[in-house]
């Protein structure tokens, strides 16, 4: 009679386990995939922060300045800004994406410093007047 008692025992234990297990794993990719979307949105929010900075600075003019503060995620691969665009490259898991926003004004600066260094970064944006007499914008954190 004991021995019919442990082995029903193990028969509930392993059902259980059977059960839950699918369960959790689900629980588990849910969570990555939450924690993904959540880097992506991180960084589509500091390109937006930056080119809306960049644009403001453009219409304003040289010498207009701001300092912008964005909050950059974890697991940024590269970090520049490239003839109009703002681009953050993330690794995600199958890979990398590039989130980016376009401005009305040409771009220079160094952005490199966000690379693997997660957190808030004050950028520096600021309009500058080229040789030319044409305004581009500086972008540097």
């Amino acid at each position: 009679m004991r021995a019919q008692a442990a082995v029903e025992y193990l028969s509930i234990i392993a059902l259980s386990l059977a059960a839950l297990l699918p369960m959790w794993y689900f629980v588990s990719t849910s969570t990555d995939s939450v924690k993904q979307d959540l880097r992506v949105g991180t960084a589509r929010q500091a390109v937006f922060k930056l080119r809306d900075a960049a644009d403001l600075a453009y219409a304003q003019g040289s010498p207009s300045e701001f300092l912008v503060e964005v909050n950059v995620p974890e697991g940024i691969l590269s970090a520049y800004v490239s003839g109009t665009e703002v681009v953050l490259r993330l690794g995600v898991r199958g890979g990398t994406t590039d989130v980016f926003a376009v401005t009305a004004a040409n771009l220079t600066g160094d952005l490199s410093a966000m690379q693997d260094s997660q957190g808030t970064h004050l950028v520096r944006v600021k309009a500058q007047r080229s040789e030319a007499g044409s305004t581009f914008v500086n972008i540097t954190d």
